[in-house]
């Protein structure tokens, strides 16, 4: 009985309820409570993953597993996503594990799309074009004429002065590009595939001779730089042009122009020996013309350039390096029973070796010459010459014309003409040195008008005839200026009786001691004058019909006055300049300083520019606008 009973007093013992804890899986969780006790890693508490299993036992299978992934919305179906994100161990429908997408209702829109050129940002990566697959070449300008011609980069866009095609054929010469004038040079200067013109010598024609026969009314012949022989042109209405440096360089000549109309560019004539250019009849345009070197023998109707009953217009006219042994009128430049347009004149390096007296240099008889911007430097005659520029029975005017450093006996070396009508605007005779007969201005008969003229720094040896302007019949001179001269006898020259008048107004005189105004007859008024240093304004020797000289309104210290003179005269007036710097009076500044006794002191009846009473010099009167 002893041993039955220790056993129930030890079950009597224990804790009430106290039972076995089971946990197969000894994952710490008893199998009450583990879902599944035969896993260690399903447990309450345990981490949930993504495999379909209720790891942490709350009845829930794969709720905030560790490796769940967020994924987003796939709107446009393009394997981006964008928006606002869900986490999950399977993407829902529709979502993919991407948020890249810069525009999720495009399909073409998405990283690493094709990008185009539109406004579209197809890759996402911040740039619409950058790496577009349609880009087109840009071609830009290279040389700076306006027209691209050189390859660019590739472009979506068209940038400013560039072009999608080429449009300069040379884009490394600014003078070559879509409508560009084309020149005379072998090439294609406006990109159109061709020279311009319709005959190329040389290429079209082996001979000048031959192209300008092959041409029809209307073309335009080009003849490249190169030496030629000479050519005629008869009865043609064509064009002749030569190269870019105006090189139709003839030999010898002569090259002619008989009738029709013609235009001829850039002819060189060279080595001339009787004539250079010969022009009959027609009406014609020269341009550019250079006549250069040689010696021009005697004989009948020779010369550079000689014009005969035509109707010529020439702008641009060379001549220097030449010879003249030939006593005849227009010896370079010729216009007979012509109406003649010369302008930009330029005349130098000139000899002139015949003991006789050869007539001017530049002629016209019977002719109208109009001439502009003519200048004449170095000339020298070994004897009398007659002019730089002399006309018989012609009508002239000239503006804007310089003769500088000429020397020899030259009479008239601004003009010497007879029974012509001369009108000169803004003349200048400087430099000159050597002896001379008649002066600066030699009128035989006729008429002459001088608006604003320069006689200054010539050294004339001889002093028994020389005059300033001689044998004036009708003349009329305003805004002169006369200084830094030596030896002239008299400053004007009045000849021939009753009929024969001369007019000088607004004129500065600053030479020596000698008499303005020498009188064989005729009368002559002075006003405005400035002059200085006179002893005898006026010299006279009583002709068959008197003479009278009337000073109006001007001022000459010094000046000794004949009773036998008509004279309305202002005396004893202070002359002060504001500068006299030497040596050339050409440099001079005559302007009077203010308060001079010449500012308004002139004739009443004449106005300065600014509508003033005039001025007594050459700076008062209307004529002193053009100063």
């Amino acid at each position: 009985m002893r041993h039955l009973l220790l056993p129930l007093i030890l079950a009597a013992c224990a804790p009430a309820g106290d039972t076995d804890v089971i946990d197969e899986d000894a994952d710490g969780s008893p199998a009450d409570v583990d879902c599944d006790d035969a896993d260690p890693d399903i447990h309450p508490g345990a981490d949930e993953v993504c495999d379909g299993v209720d790891q942490d036992c709350d009845g829930q299978i794969d709720e905030e597993a560790l490796d769940a992934q967020e994924s987003w919305a796939d709107a446009d179906g393009d394997g981006f996503g964008a928006g606002d994100g869900v986490t999950s161990c399977e993407p829902p429908l529709g979502y993919v594990a991407d948020d890249t997408d810069c525009d999720d209702t495009n399909a073409e829109v998405h990283p690493g799309a094709d990008e185009l050129c539109d406004p579209l940002d197809r890759d996402c990566d911040g740039s619409p074009t950058d790496g577009a697959l349609d880009t087109r070449t840009v071609y830009v300008d290279a040389d700076g004429d306006g027209s691209p011609g050189t390859e660019g980069g590739a472009e979506c866009a068209l940038p400013p002065d560039g072009s999608w095609e080429p449009l300069d054929c040379d884009d490394a010469d600014p003078d070559v590009h879509p409508g560009a004038e084309e020149i005379c040079d072998l090439v294609d200067q406006d990109c159109d595939g061709g020279l311009g013109f319709p005959i190329v010598v040389g290429v079209h024609e082996a001979s000048v001779q031959e192209a300008v026969d092959a041409a029809w009314d209307g073309d335009s012949v080009c003849i490249p730089d190169g030496v030629w022989d000479p050519f005629t042109l008869t009865s043609r209405r064509i064009t002749v042009v030569g190269g870019p440096g105006h090189e139709i360089d003839v030999r010898g000549g002569p090259v002619r122009i008989l009738g029709g109309a013609v235009t001829v560019e850039g002819l060189t004539v060279a080595d001339v020996t009787t004539q250079g250019l010969l022009v009959r009849g027609g009406e014609h345009t020269l341009r550019d013309l250079h006549v250069s070197g040689g010696d021009i023998g005697s004989g009948e109707q020779v010369g550079a350039v000689r014009i005969e009953s035509a109707v010529v217009e020439v702008a641009g006219l060379k001549i220097d390096r030449v010879a003249v042994g030939n006593e005849q009128a227009g010896t370079l430049f010729e216009a007979s029973l012509s109406d003649v347009v010369l302008r930009d004149l330029d005349v130098s390096k000139v000899t002139v070796n015949v003991s006789v007296r050869p007539g001017a240099l530049i002629h016209g008889t019977r002719s109208t010459v109009e001439g502009e911007r003519w200048r004449v430097e170095g000339v020298s005659a070994a004897d009398l010459l007659w002019g730089i520029a002399g006309f018989d029975a012609s009508t002239a005017r000239i503006s804007d014309y310089q003769v500088r450093d000429t020397s020899g006996g030259i009479s008239g070396r601004l003009v010497f003409a007879s029974d012509s009508d001369i009108t000169l605007e803004d003349a200048l005779l400087a430099g000159g040195r050597g002896d001379a007969f008649g002066g600066a201005v030699n009128l035989n008969s006729g008429t002459l008008d001088v608006t604003r003229l320069r006689i200054v720094d010539n050294d004339v040896l001889t002093t028994e005839w020389f005059y300033l302007v001689h044998d004036v019949r009708d003349a009329s001179l305003q805004n002169v200026i006369v200084a830094g001269n030596t030896a002239p006898r008299w400053m004007f020259h009045v000849d021939g009786g009753d009929t024969q008048h001369l007019e000088l107004s607004n004129a500065t005189l600053l030479d020596h001691d000698t008499q303005i105004v020498a009188h064989y007859g005729g009368t002559s008024v002075l006003t405005n004058v400035l002059s200085r240093q006179y002893s005898e304004p006026v010299w006279g020797i009583r002709g068959d019909g008197g003479l009278t000289s009337t000073i109006r309104y001007s001022i000459m210290p010094n000046a000794i006055l004949r009773s036998y003179y008509l004279f309305e005269y202002v005396e004893d007036l202070e002359v002060t300049f504001e500068s006299t710097s030497e040596p050339l009076a050409e440099d001079w500044d005559l302007h009077p300083i203010a308060g001079s006794p010449t500012e308004d002191a002139g004739d009443p009846e004449i106005l300065d520019p600014d509508g003033t009473r005039s001025d007594i010099g050459a700076y008062g009167g209307p004529g002193a606008a053009g100063w």
